[in-house]
């Protein structure tokens, strides 16, 4: 299970295409460099992140499908929150990513599944 800081940094390098330098992922989450490093080294480790030779990081095969599952979740979530609470969609937006870090993978993916339900 991955930590909601962990999942922001899976879905800042996939919302940047897959590959990101270590100062841009800083500023996007703004977090200071060192905070970058320490979090790569984490997902490195956990084989969801690799370090290039550019010294970009880039989403393994792996980081790039739980960033997607992730981010599908938190959408369907974030979708709700709006339309049945009322959530503008920043606000929606960051309590779906917080409720969806804390499901396990069975959670993540009947949430997941009620995207294709609901039409």
């Amino acid at each position: 299970m991955l930590t909601l800081s962990q999942i922001k940094y899976l879905l800042a390098a996939y919302g940047a295409g897959g590959s990101v330098k270590t100062a841009e992922l800083a500023k996007s989450l703004s977090v200071s460099a060192p905070s970058v490093c320490r979090a790569a080294d984490n997902l490195i480790c956990a084989g969801l992140l690799k370090r290039e030779a550019d010294k970009s990081l880039s989403l393994t095969k792996k980081g790039a499908e739980e960033a997607r599952r992730y981010k599908a979740c938190a959408c369907v979530i974030s979708a709700r929150l709006e339309n049945e609470l009322g959530l503008r969609k920043a606000a929606a937006d960051n309590y779906a990513l917080r409720i969806a870090a804390v499901f396990d993978d069975v959670c993540i993916k009947k949430i997941t599944e009620l995207n294709g339900k609901e039409g």
